[in-house]
């Protein structure tokens, strides 16, 4: 019977043993692969589709924004625009139109980078044609700071 004791000690002692070798190594490794804050900060917190946007500054010239998608980023506070379509209103014109394949807004919303096939097309106020120009890209400044 003694030695039936012992060994019931002995194997309770080995599980404890074991179970606490078992939880020192859990506790030393790494986390389950979880986003990290960085993947998370670049991820998109919001998206509107098919939006349209007006703006209006201090010198009452208007423009009228849209797209087919937008994206906001928060780590820069970058607005990311699929097919944007951007048309200007200038006192001393008819409305440019402009079209490229994405758009970048600044986080300020002051300008925005077009990229990809850009397109302006320039109206004139009276009937005479207007210009048609192309390009790669093109840095558009919607309103000065110092409207809003």
């Amino acid at each position: 019977m003694r030695i039936l004791e012992k060994a019931l000690l002995l194997s309770v002692f080995l599980v404890f043993a074991a179970l606490t070798a078992w939880l020192e190594r859990r506790q030393d490794a790494p986390p389950a692969p979880a986003q990290s804050d960085t993947q998370r900060e670049e991820e998109p917190d919001y998206y509107i589709e098919n939006f349209v946007a007006t703006g209006l500054d201090s010198e009452g010239r208007q423009y009228v924004m849209d797209g087919i998608r937008l994206a906001h980023y928060p780590i820069d506070d970058t607005s990311l625009i699929e097919q944007p379509h951007i048309i200007q209103y200038t006192e001393e014109a008819g409305p440019r139109h402009i079209y490229a394949d994405t758009g970048l807004i600044s986080a300020d919303g002051t300008e925005v980078l077009l990229r990809g096939n850009v397109k302006v097309i320039e109206s004139r106020s009276d009937d005479a044609p207007g210009n048609v120009t192309t390009t790669a890209r093109m840095r558009i400044k919607l309103k000065d700071k110092s409207d809003d």
